[in-house]
């Protein structure tokens, strides 16, 4: 999958490096329940830098599954252990899932039939206190730029079609919110909304021939709100 080659290779600076590490904590903190006994299990779709393998590999027993045959590689010579493929299906293992990870992942599968499938198939392996972690762009904010930030974008969801996504796939939603760049919750709205009364088509034009390695809509992108749900089996 070239897109993804490319998006491994580009450079990272150290502020989105600290935004995307704050981020991931956060969800982690919401996602892995506490286990009895035992290391939780943690399975990652599209693990992308691995800052949550970073998080999960350091106290508890990680696994990940990612398309791209260059991160996949990548992520393994850093010692984490990653299967390459696409989902769905998911691979053999692990059986039994404490928390599954699909952070900016379910929005490149190829329609409903693909996502159902691959909510339903981590249903049916979530331990009874298991959770579901989706991050995906909240199409009602992002609007048009769903599609234009990403050519591989294909499937939107709004904070209501994704609880109904779920809900038909069997899971109920235990924690839904917002996050707008490093601000959990409703607070980073109104920036996003002034960054886009003022990030017009026009400016965006002006930008991208000036700036180099499109950074000004990349930044833009970055504070856009995205939807954050914690689901749970509908039987747990």
């Amino acid at each position: 999958m070239p897109y993804y080659d490319h998006y491994t290779t580009r450079p990272r600076n150290s502020l989105g490096v600290r935004v995307k590490l704050w981020q991931a904590r956060q969800m982690f903190a919401l996602g892995v329940p506490k286990v009895e006994g035992r290391q939780a299990t943690v399975l990652e779709i599209g693990p992308g830098d691995g800052y949550i393998a970073e998080i999960a590999s350091a106290q508890d027993d990680y696994y990940a599954v990612e398309a791209s045959a260059t991160i996949a590689e990548s992520l393994r010579r850093r010692g984490y252990r990653v299967h390459q493929a696409f989902v769905p299906p998911l691979p053999a293992d692990p059986v039994t899932i404490d928390a599954c990870f699909a952070l900016h992942v379910i929005e490149h599968m190829k329609g409903l039939e693909p996502a159902m499938e691959f909510v339903g198939a981590v249903r049916d392996r979530l331990s009874p206190k298991g959770r579901l972690i989706i991050a995906t762009p909240d199409l009602s904010r992002w609007k048009t730029h769903f599609y234009d930030c990403d050519h591989t974008h294909v499937l939107p969801f709004t904070a209501r079609s994704l609880r109904q996504l779920l809900g038909a796939a069997g899971m109920k939603v235990r924690y839904e919110n917002l996050y707008v760049g490093p601000i959990f919750g409703y607070w980073g709205v109104p920036f996003a909304w002034l960054a886009s009364l003022l990030f017009t088509p026009t400016v965006d034009d002006l930008l991208r021939r000036l700036l180099p390695g499109d950074i000004a809509s990349r930044a833009f992108f970055t504070i856009l709100p995205n939807l954050l749900v914690v689901a749970e089996r509908d039987d747990a």
